[in-house]
């Protein structure tokens, strides 16, 4: 008795259904993508955050760290597997899209002599590394990998060769990951004693596509945000602090206008010994010289002090010049000064004491005694007060007195009470 079995054909799965198996494999390809990203990204704001240096490992290379994690450990579920397979499409097709960012017209631009010598680089660069992996033993694919990756663009050469010498995926994987390994030494490149600032400069023309600056300024200084665009297609953000401009440094304006008056009547080396005692200093904190007072006048165009040999009637005079043109002793101007017998001039506090020699200054200090004018002590006896206040009635201008600087009784000499005539 014959037994008939019918099998069943599987229907052709319709064009939406094929594309909805393709979709959770393809949102793991970005997933794992993205998540390279972020975890290259992560790790350079940690260091910039923390002002440590760590290596900077291409998010590529975490992607690929990534896979392996989830191969190795919950493995690939079967809703994915159709999604995934079709990574090395989604591969050609981004090293498509990254070549149709060059325009042959700028190729052309680089000149027949660029051209030659780029040829001759890729050239030798093919030969040493062929060289390199025969010596070493390595697989004649994965050598062929390795000299395409390091001598024209790296990972998107390998990809591209990879299909080509149909290469398996394990080459092509140690390939991407010993060529990405050549950018960790990048900052020791950069920092190496030998590395001059020409060499920075043309190693950031050789590996930068594009950079855009914003400029952010506020109370603080600002700051620089950059976007790095490099050749492979990856993409930096930088942020760079604006230093703010200092301040000028420069002398407050009160300090330069009271050596403007000073400057009229005294030297430079006069004017610093004034500044010092009134506790000034020089916008950097030192003490004022003449040198200094000098560089100060002429930063704002103030005449230095020109002493006249010939003092006219009525020009201020400091006490020692007073004194000299008086016939008397300094410590007696000053004594005079102090209590109050003839008024002196101070431009500022600190500033040494001047006088202005008027005939009524003049005529204070006489060589002969009028008639009839009383010494100290015949002045308190004639007045019946005490000498302190004789003292203050010639300070008010209630007694008249001279100082007889001559003969043998110098000093002071009082005005006589008015005589009264008798009742009788």
């Amino acid at each position: 008795m014959a037994t008939s079995i019918a099998l069943t054909q599987s229907q052709p799965l319709g064009i939406f259904k094929r594309v909805g198996h393709l979709i959770p494999g393809v949102l793991l390809l970005i997933a794992v993508g993205y998540g390279g990203k972020f975890i290259e990204r992560s790790i350079a704001l940690y260091g910039r955050a923390h002002h440590l240096t760590l290596p900077n490992v291409e998010y590529v290379l975490w992607a690929i760290v990534l896979g392996l994690i989830i191969a190795n450990t919950t493995g690939v579920p079967a809703v994915f597997k159709p999604g995934l397979a079709t990574y090395e499409f989604w591969l050609k097709a981004g090293i498509v899209l990254l070549g149709s960012r060059f325009l042959l017209g700028d190729v052309l631009k680089l000149g027949g002599v660029s051209l030659v010598l780029v040829a001759i680089e890729i050239a030798l660069s093919l030969t040493f590394m062929t060289a390199l992996g025969k010596a070493f033993g390595l697989k004649p694919k994965l050598t062929t990998l390795l000299a395409v990756g390091s001598s024209i663009c790296g990972v998107s050469a390998i990809i591209a060769t990879q299909g080509a010498i149909d290469a398996d995926e394990e080459d092509s994987s140690t390939a991407i990951a010993a060529i990405l390994a050549l950018g960790d030494d990048l900052a020791a490149v950069w920092d190496a004693p030998s590395t001059t600032d020409k060499d920075r400069k043309q190693l950031l023309r050789t590996l930068l596509d594009e950079v855009k600056i914003t400029v952010c300024r506020d109370h603080d200084g600002g700051r620089a945000d950059l976007l790095l665009r490099w050749k492979g297609g990856a993409i930096t953000e930088l942020t760079v602090p604006l230093k703010r401009k200092p301040p000028k440094i420069r002398t407050d304006e009160d300090t330069v206008a009271l050596v403007r008056r000073l400057a009229v009547h005294y030297p430079d080396a006069k004017i610093a010994g004034i500044l010092n005692r009134q506790g000034r200093t020089t916008p950097r904190g030192m003490s004022y010289t003449a040198g200094r007072v000098q560089g100060l006048r002429h930063y704002w165009g103030i005449p230095c002090h020109q002493p006249t040999g010939d003092p006219q009637e009525g020009e201020l005079l400091t006490v020692a010049d007073a004194a000299a043109g008086l016939g008397l002793a300094p410590s007696t101007l000053h004594r005079w000064l102090g209590d109050g017998f003839i008024k002196g001039e101070q431009l500022t506090p600190g500033a040494p004491w001047r006088i202005r020699l008027t005939p009524e200054i003049r005529a204070l200090f006489v060589d002969d005694a009028p008639d009839g004018w009383l010494a100290m002590l015949e002045a308190t006896l004639a007045y019946g007060v005490t000498r302190q206040t004789i003292m203050q009635r010639v300070k008010d201008g209630k007694l008249r007195a001279v100082h007889v600087r001559t003969g043998r009784r110098k000093g002071l000499r009082i005005e006589p009470p008015a005589t009264q005539d008798g009742l009788f």
